[in-house]
């Protein structure tokens, strides 16, 4: 693979990436993340 074609996939990699934890940075200012907060501080 020719370093281009890697570097676009790893670019294209790291904006899903981002894309994604900007989407769960979202859910859980709105409130609807999959895990509640109060099983996180059980855990603890």
């Amino acid at each position: 693979m020719s370093s281009t074609v890697m570097d676009s996939l790893t670019s294209y990699r790291v904006e899903t990436i981002l894309q994604r934890a900007d989407d769960i940075r979202q859910a859980h200012a709105d409130g609807n993340d999959v895990g509640s907060e109060d099983s996180w501080s059980d855990s603890d």
